[in-house]
């Protein structure tokens, strides 16, 4: 969750952005992009969504623009999780490796 927002992600590998108003939600977007299911979500910033999926990738996401910024290839097989801890977005998988990065 940031601010009013809330993100989902999917087995169809989509990611849904809702927002929160008057205590209901309402659809802002669907990001498409991902092969295979989406595993975890976290906000990078203000504007900035980061995806892990099966598919093996990291992609960071504009919500601002609703578009895709960077995809982040360095795991072999699935991402399980992707966190922000600063500057940095770090990534764990089933490669059993941590990555991390600067978008």
């Amino acid at each position: 969750i940031s601010a009013n927002k809330i993100a989902t992600g999917y087995s169809s590998g989509e990611v849904k952005i809702w927002s929160y108003i008057n205590k209901a939600f309402f659809f802002m977007t669907t990001f498409i992009g991902h092969t295979k299911s989406v595993w975890s979500l976290t906000w990078f910033n203000a504007s900035s969504l980061v995806s892990a999926s099966s598919d093996g990738t990291v992609k960071v996401w504009s919500v601002k623009k609703a578009v895709l910024q960077k995809t982040l290839e360095g795991h072999k097989g699935k991402v399980w999780v992707v966190v922000c801890f600063g500057n940095y977005l770090y990534s764990g998988g089933e490669d059993r490796l941590v990555e991390f990065s600067f978008p």
